[in-house]
């Protein structure tokens, strides 16, 4: 078992570092289990009587950001997909054009789609073996069938957020939102479809402080609409969500410990719910070779608010389920009696 060490924070503490003793959270089968993982921000109720270990008696994990201003009062249909779009044996993108004729059966109001959208890891990006430019490739390949769709139903709004695997994009997490080229936004606007350029970091931080959600799809007719990653976004009715392409959950998964607890634990739910209790959309440090996370943009990585829903793209199977913003807490048994 891997000893858990507790560091204070630089104002109080000086960054200093004791170990924590979970024995008696862990011991007890009755209540939610135990839950820990690097980087996780906790408080810790206990007794440090030597100066070296504190025995917790009480552990809290999760202090969601407030619940967003907007009410839910309207339905909204949504697709969501994340890529890669090519296949692994051939760099096609006849996956994509499946995904467009399934929302043209379906009628959306909203289409997001997580990248990649140019695989750095497809086998013929890898070794060279296309002959064009990678941005090109997203221009040609990508761009241009989601204008020609959205002007097929000008209804519907997508929206685009970018990943560390897009070889045509910056490698870095947290990452930057797509540029559109200015020919592209011509042909949009030729095609009927309204593409809005990506706003800078000061100006999706100054949206998301008044929106208190982030940038609304749609907003000002834009049907084609470019997001950083991760993110949080207006997606209409109401509705506030949330987006990221880089596998948090898959980083949680292999850093997480979980002791004690009954049987049949939602283990899942409980690694989405850390998003949420720890206010980032990657709670985990030090971060898992090849996630590229940039530190000085950390403040990018915390959501505006609480959103309603959580779209999160992993290699970890996929589920659909609601997912307690502040789960019960994990306390040992004598303090479970005394409540």
């Amino acid at each position: 078992e891997q000893q858990v060490l507790l560091e204070g924070g630089l104002e109080g503490s000086e960054g200093e570092r004791v170990r924590l003793d979970l024995s008696a959270l862990t011991s007890t089968t009755q209540g939610p289990p135990c839950r820990v993982f690097p980087g996780q921000v906790v408080a810790v109720h206990g007794t440090n009587p030597t100066g070296e270990c504190i025995l917790a008696r009480r552990l809290c994990t999760h202090l969601p950001a407030p619940a967003p201003a907007a009410v839910c009062d309207q339905a909204c249909s949504m697709v969501v997909a994340a890529g890669p779009f090519t296949p692994g044996d051939e760099f096609t993108y006849a996956p994509l054009d499946d995904l467009l004729q399934y929302c043209s059966d379906k009628q959306p109001d909203v289409v997001v789609l997580l990248g990649p959208f140019v695989d750095a890891q497809h086998p013929a990006v890898e070794s060279g073996n296309i002959f064009a430019t990678f941005e090109g490739l997203f221009q040609e390949e990508v761009l241009k069938r989601l204008v020609a769709w959205g002007a097929r139903h000008p209804h519907a709004r997508i929206a685009l957020v970018p990943s560390t695997r897009d070889a045509h994009h910056a490698p870095v997490f947290p990452t930057p939102s797509f540029v559109l080229p200015p020919t592209l936004r011509t042909t949009a606007a030729a095609a009927g479809v309204a593409a809005a350029a990506a706003p800078t970091p000061t100006q999706q931080t100054e949206r998301s402080g008044e929106a208190g959600a982030g940038p609304a799809l749609g907003t000002q007719g834009q049907a084609l609409m470019c997001l950083q990653n991760p993110c949080t976004f207006a997606a209409g009715g109401g509705l506030v969500a949330g987006a990221c392409s880089s596998d948090i959950l898959k980083a949680l998964a292999g850093s997480e410990q979980a002791k004690g607890g009954g049987p049949g634990q939602d283990r899942l739910g409980a690694l989405a719910s850390h998003i949420l209790g720890q206010r980032s959309f990657f709670p985990v440090y030090p971060a898992p070779p090849g996630t590229c996370l940039d530190l000085s943009a950390a403040s990018f990585l915390t959501p505006a608010c609480t959103p309603h829903l959580l779209l999160l793209a992993s290699d970890l199977a996929p589920f659909a389920k609601m997912v307690a913003p502040q789960p019960p807490q994990p306390t040992s048994q004598q303090q479970q009696q005394q409540q």
